[in-house]
């Protein structure tokens, strides 16, 4: 049985696989637009009659986590980070 491309599939790029018609997204993942059963036979039939289906590189992820260092802070930054918090006179009233 030879699978026929529905018009709105076609315009989006989509090509059939065992989970139905797919596509591939601009990030670079399938989605699927249509589930479908297809015969792997049918699937190399419809691929010999169009384009190659496009080959889908891994998506890399890369994480941007910034160094972690610990030190102990100077008395300098304690006293401009805390300045009015430590001012604690319980003389005053």
């Amino acid at each position: 049985m030879a699978i026929k491309t529905p018009a709105w599939v076609a315009r989006k790029g989509g090509f059939p696989t065992v989970e139905g018609w797919v596509w591939v997204k601009p990030n670079g993942r399938t989605e699927v637009l249509k589930s479908a059963s297809f015969s792997s036979a049918d699937i190399a039939e419809w691929h010999a009659g169009h384009r190659p289906a496009p080959v889908v590189e891994p998506v890399v992820q890369t994480l941007h986590e910034a160094p972690v260092v610990e030190r102990f802070a100077t008395e300098e930054e304690i006293d401009w980070h805390m300045e009015d918090d430590l001012d604690l006179d319980f003389d005053e009233e």
